[in-house]
């Protein structure tokens, strides 16, 4: 049991990652869309 927990919560945190770094990716992105729009 002690070590399913583990598991368990290790796969959280990577999932919690995972989903803080796509999130991160399209604000990143959004961002430089806008940047290319003030350029043209």
């Amino acid at each position: 049991m002690g070590k399913e927990a583990k598991g368990n919560d290790c796969r959280l945190k990577l999932f919690n990652a995972t989903g803080f770094f796509f999130i991160y990716a399209e604000k990143l992105a959004i961002l430089k869309e806008h940047e290319k729009g003030e350029l043209k």
